[in-house]
């Protein structure tokens, strides 16, 4: 999934587990993710930017893509 570029198969794995680890990647990931996007935002309406994250934290309902869009970026994969 991640050599594939397939962000949203990588949050179906992280999600696949047992309750107790999805209870954990709702901490991980998507508390992370919604705690980050308005910095990320911020620092991007300065200046260009490059950020890195995990490959869990793209895909899927509260992934990072998924926001970013919502809030009417376009963010596009970068083909390797």
């Amino acid at each position: 999934a991640y050599y594939a570029q397939d962000s949203d198969l990588l949050f179906r794995v992280a999600n696949e587990q047992s309750a107790d680890y999805r209870e954990m990647n709702e901490i991980l990931l998507d508390t992370r993710n919604k705690l980050w996007l308005p910095k990320v935002e911020a620092l991007m309406r300065e200046e260009s930017t490059f950020f890195g994250v995990g490959g869990a934290h793209l895909g899927g309902p509260t992934g990072v893509i998924t926001r970013l869009r919502e809030l009417g970026y376009t963010v596009e994969p970068i083909k390797l």
